[in-house]
Formats: structure tokens, sequence, C-alpha cells
């Protein structure tokens, strides 16, 4: 088997991550905060990324997750960028995307407000006696084919095309 090299400039990462896993003393929840670093170790290895986040986004995401109870989904997105030797990889233009999961409704539970109302079908509106026999359709005349108004730089079949020329006119005032 062959091996070849690609040379790329970084990597996008995308991690899913459990609402529990997220440290909460990071950030006070009132006040002001600046940006904050998180280190991401991936489990069994000695792989270790560097993200500096931004604290308000942060802190947001800690307060949906608050809000939804931990009924959430969690990304963390980012580009890896080359290091120097020796020091950690980092996550740059790292941020959260937090989607909140909607429950599955079981039966004999109440519909959330905000689902919609399942959509009735009307059954079928006979026009007709069911015991009347079903009269076959007259045959369609076929339908001539459409014709195309020509657009400027617009082929027809066997024909040229035809590019109307635009002339500017200069007008002297005086």
């Amino acid at each position: 088997m062959s091996k070849a090299t690609i040379q790329v400039k970084g990597l996008k990462l995308t991690v899913v991550l459990k609402p529990e896993a997220l440290p909460r003393d990071a950030v006070p929840m009132d006040g002001p905060v600046g940006d904050i670093d998180l280190e991401l170790v991936l489990e069994g290895g000695a792989v270790r990324l560097a993200a500096r986040l931004n604290g308000k986004n942060y802190r947001k995401v800690l307060r949906t997750i608050d809000a939804n109870s931990g009924n959430v989904a969690i990304v963390l997105q980012g580009n890896v960028r080359p290091t120097p030797e020796g020091a950690p990889l980092v996550l740059d233009s790292a941020g959260f995307q937090v989607n909140v999961k909607t429950p599955k409704q079981c039966e004999g539970e109440a519909v959330a407000p905000s689902a919609r109302p399942p959509t009735e079908i009307a059954p079928p509106v006979a026009t007709e006696a069911p015991d009347s026999p079903k009269q076959p359709e007259p045959p369609r005349a076929p339908t001539p084919p459409q014709a195309v108004a020509p657009l400027p730089g617009m082929a027809l079949p066997g024909r040229r095309v035809y590019v109307p020329q635009q002339t500017q006119v200069f007008r002297r005032r005086g």
C-alpha cells in the first residue's frame, strides 16, 4: 500500500459534549466576564487541546442548560491549528452550539404548548350514489407544445442567435 501526504492549514473539529461535562465554576454567573481557557483531553490518550472561549457565550450556554434541565445537545466547534513542537494543540475560533431537545410524546400525555396539533384528514366526500356505475372519462386531445418566446441571446432550433446591440447616444448640451 502506498502512502501520500497532504498539507493542510488546519482541521475542523466538532465535539459533542454532555451537559454535566462543562465546569460550572469557569465563569461567574453575574458580573463582568472575559475570555476563558478550557483544556480538552482525549480519554485514554495524551492528546490535549487548548481552547479560548468567549465568557459571555459560555455563561449563556450554562443558563440554557439550567433552563432546559440538561435536556440539550452541546457541540463545541473550532479549527485545530499547528503549534510549536511540545506545545498543546490550539482550538482556534472555538464556539458552542446548543440545541434544545424536544421530548418525545407518549400516549396519554398532554401536548406541549409549542407543539403543533395533529392534522386531521377529512374523509372523501362521495359525489355520486354508490350504486351507480362509474362513467369513463372522455379521451383528452393532445396538447400542442407551448411556444417559447425567444429571449435575447437564446437560440431556437433551426434559427440563428439574435443578440440586440445597445447603442449609446451622446448629445451635446447647449
